[in-house]
């Protein structure tokens, strides 16, 4: 029996490398690029090398010792039943294997390798600069937002944001539908048929976040040095809003990352903070 790991390369990257030194694989080969019609949006990808380029690139990193090949309708015909099959767990792959292996145990195997529909919609945790649960000052601002979170009319999720300005709470804010405050009870949510962080761009609801940003820019007021005191972290696109108008610290209570929120904090030296409540 061997061990067979396949993997389709945009680029050489630090994820594939540590799975091909974690499994040690007997042959690794790169998909072709004869299967990548199997799904049409790589075709997109602005990064992407040929797959010759990629395995000589590849070769070059890990050195001797492992033995790469670009896949064919050849080298399938010499995988047997009994080989043992370790997939990067991504599109194209899930793709592959479900076309050439419908039956086969495949072990998938996680490294962060590029966006793809495995991880863009992926819940990340949130690794916060500092978690707190002493300082009153801003357990209190958290209740607050929490109390301020109750006056929303989304019920798929109710979030609370305080924002303060030298220490003095200076506006709050929840978010709300555009149409109208009860529009969901009329017309429905779109939201409906989505689990929570899927498509969340799906939605009629402003985000708490984004109404602030809003209120200070049509105030002729400025959000920078602000402090905003949030009760669920910022999505993708708050974060970005947040940062572009100055704020240099984050309060969140609970929730998750999706898509890189947290690294547009941390890149763009936001302290970011969780306080705990009882």
């Amino acid at each position: 029996m061997k061990t067979i790991l396949i993997i389709h390369l945009p680029v050489v990257h630090r994820g594939y490398v540590d799975l091909l030194h974690k499994h040690h694989p007997d042959t690794t080969y790169i998909i072709g690029e004869g299967y990548l019609s199997l799904l049409e949006y790589l075709s997109r990808d602005v990064r992407a090398l040929t797959p010759q380029e990629n395995l000589l690139a590849l070769q070059a990193v890990v050195g001797r010792g492992f033995e790469i090949e670009i896949i064919s309708n050849a080298t399938l015909a010499l995988i047997k039943p009994e080989d043992e099959i370790i997939m990067s767990d991504e599109d194209i792959t899930r793709a592959f294997a479900k076309k050439y292996f419908p039956n086969r145990g495949i072990l998938w195997d996680s490294a962060f390798l590029r966006w793809n529909m495995q991880n863009v919609t992926k819940e990340f945790p949130v690794d916060p600069d500092e978690e707190i649960s002493t300082d009153q000052f801003d357990r209190e601002m958290m209740e607050q937002a929490n109390k301020v979170a109750k006056k929303s009319p989304d019920w798929w999720r109710q979030v609370g944001v305080v924002v303060v300005i030298e220490d003095e709470i200076t506006i709050t804010s929840f978010n709300t539908h555009t149409v109208g405050e009860y529009s969901s009870y009329v017309d429905g949510d779109p939201r409906t048929p989505f689990r929570p962080g899927e498509r969340i761009d799906v939605s009629i609801s402003e985000h708490a976040e984004a109404r602030i940003v809003a209120y200070f820019a049509r105030s002729n007021a400025s959000l920078s040095g602000a402090k905003i005191y949030v009760t669920t972290f910022p999505c993708p696109t708050c974060a970005r809003l947040l940062v572009s108008a100055g704020v240099r610290q984050v309060y969140y209570s609970n929730g998750y990352s999706l898509v890189n929120a947290r690294e547009v904090f941390r890149e763009n030296g936001v302290k970011v903070t969780r306080v705990l409540l009882d």
